[in-house]
């Protein structure tokens, strides 16, 4: 049973990792689309309003894009959460369990397989 435990906790703690490491390259991802964003904010400024019109109007329509996108990427964000709550969820319930488990299977001190044990392990 207590293999059982084990086995499954460290499943639950790599899936974990599997979803921090999702979370950390969209959020990477959202980093590089905000710089992106500041080009473009920066491209409709850079004229003063006076000339080429038309590069400020297309810098604006790209701007409108990636924050489409970035509504749609923080979406995904939204659902990698979820799932690493889920994740995080199920490590904190194989905690849990592995510990009733061992209260269940650890000899007390006043057991006498508990005093047999502590002797062995002070002649070695």
């Amino acid at each position: 049973m207590a293999k059982k435990l084990q086995d499954k906790l460290s499943f639950d703690a790599h899936l974990l990792d599997v979803y921090l490491t999702g979370l950390q390259s969209e959020v990477e991802a959202k980093l590089r689309r905000v710089a992106r964003f500041r080009e473009q904010m920066r491209k409709i400024d850079a004229a003063g309003g006076q000339t080429d019109r038309p590069a400020r109007q297309r810098a604006a329509r790209a701007l409108v894009e990636q924050i489409k996108e970035m509504l749609s990427t923080n979406l995904m964000v939204r659902e990698t959460l979820e799932e690493l709550l889920k994740a995080a969820e199920a490590v904190r319930d194989d905690l849990r369990r592995e510990v009733r488990a061992g209260r269940r299977a650890a000899p007390t001190r006043s057991h006498p397989a508990a005093r047999a044990g502590d002797a062995e392990g002070r002649m070695k």
